[in-house]
């Protein structure tokens, strides 16, 4: 007899995603010690949204993620930029899993064949992403990857935290011609990292995060003048 399916913390969840190119001097700046970045830096974008969570009310997100390889060599992702537009997931993801989410507005238009997605934060549109969806994917490959991020305080130290990759089921994937493009306000210089492109991408279903299996594991701690120079500087 099989097992049950686990209850899964996203439900139901709708992403547009892409891997484009960017800036791997720009890219290098937002990494914390050990994690490097070759001279073909890449990094995923993508704009989610997520109408049904097992911890609060529905909610956007859009992120960047940078593709990474840690001092062994083995394939890491790291999140530098993160808006959200509900604070339940904010304190979840920064507090408790090193995401450095902020608020923000996260609109997203679906059309037939179309799905227009913007990020703003304090007035300025920081993402802006425009999916041609196309032909279904009949074999898409996962969403979720190892990522490293950091997490703590000044007062109590900030360590490293892996993210194994995640439970997952996908309910629908097709292709999509996905174009991006960047602003920046403050710390988020997100312009840095890339001049408007267009990529090929996926637009998806699926249900994600198993809490009694996907468990983040903590690591070493974190240089105190990278905390205070670069993490707390861009959390603001």
């Amino acid at each position: 007899m099989s097992e049950p399916a686990p209850d899964l913390m996203w439900t139901n969840g709708r992403f547009i995603a892409a891997d484009i190119p960017i800036d791997a001097t720009a890219a290098r700046q937002l990494l914390p010690p050990g994690l490097t970045i070759g001279d073909d830096a890449t990094a995923t974008v993508f704009v989610a949204d997520y109408p049904t969570t097992s911890f609060g009310p529905p909610y956007r997100e859009a992120a960047v993620l940078l593709h990474a390889s840690d001092a062994t060599g083995v394939a890491a992702s790291h999140c530098p930029f993160m808006l959200v537009d509900d604070d339940s997931s904010l304190i979840m993801g920064r507090e408790l899993l090193g995401f450095p989410k902020k608020l923000g507005v996260i609109d997203v238009d679906y059309g037939a064949d179309t799905v227009v997605a913007s990020a703003t934060r304090m007035g300025t549109e920081l993402l802006r992403v425009e999916a041609e969806v196309g032909d279904v994917d009949p074999s898409p490959p996962a969403w979720s990857r190892r990522t490293v991020n950091v997490v703590g305080s000044l007062l109590t130290g900030m360590y490293f935290l892996e993210l194994p990759v995640a439970t997952e089921r996908v309910h629908h994937a097709h292709h999509a011609s996905v174009a991006i493009s960047f602003g920046s306000i403050g710390q988020d210089n997100l312009t840095l990292l890339s001049e408007p492109v267009t990529a090929a991408g996926r637009s998806f279903m699926l249900d994600t995060g198993d809490a009694s299996a996907d468990l983040p594991i903590l690591g070493e701690g974190v240089g105190f003048d990278w905390a205070v120079s670069a993490y707390f500087a861009r959390s603001m």
